[in-house]
């Protein structure tokens, strides 16, 4: 069942055609998607869609129809990769991506770099063992979640999220040790 104030995507889709303003909040959650729906090209209106808990393995070109939508919830998908062309989503201020074997590589770190307005990334769960560095290079990052990876360290370039306000890394390799992850955020230098 859809959150308060969220249409479900059958829902919106009918309302579209006669109220523009409707829809702007899309739920399809529990579904059984394997892809983006095409009709979402009718809902370029569109800020919030949760796709939660599908069996997305991508994002296809219709993500890029969403020039509005400020924050996008696919967790639990089976997403591998996202989109090289993430740029044209230029309001998108939250992913949640928690909860999919995205790829360790840097590709998915690139697309996610090319997000301008990127403030808050879930990332928890991903079976990362690294942070690829084009991640660490968000200058709008305010929130950042690593939880439950198998990160075994935090890397150098960690320290120029100069705007980061919350991190969250419990249960990684590295924070299992001797509170290593607690006595390198002390020792950061960032403004609060």
């Amino acid at each position: 069942m859809p959150q308060a104030g969220y249409l479900s995507l059958p829902e919106a889709l009918a309302t579209a055609p006669s109220d523009p303003t409707a829809g702007r909040y899309v739920s399809a959650f529990y579904g059984d998607l394997r892809e983006l729906p095409p009709s979402l090209r009718t809902l370029p209106q569109l800020e919030r869609l949760d796709l939660d808990r599908n069996h997305l393995t991508r994002l296809s070109d219709v993500i890029l129809a969403l020039p509005r939508l400020q924050r996008l919830s696919l967790r639990r998908n089976d997403l591998t990769e996202l989109h090289d062309q993430l740029d044209h989503l230029p309001q998108l201020r939250r992913l949640l991506l928690s909860d999919n074997p995205l790829l360790a590589d840097e590709t998915v770190a690139h697309q996610i770099a090319r997000l301008p307005a990127l403030e808050q990334l879930h990332l928890a769960r991903c079976r990362l063992a690294t942070l690829a560095p084009p991640l660490l290079t968000r200058e709008t990052l305010r929130a950042l979640y690593l939880e439950g990876n198998h990160l075994q360290r935090l890397p150098d370039d960690f320290l120029t999220l100069r705007r980061l306000q919350k991190l969250h890394l419990d249960d990684n390799p590295f924070t299992k040790r001797a509170n290593h992850w607690r006595e390198f955020l002390k020792t950061t230098d960032r403004p609060r």
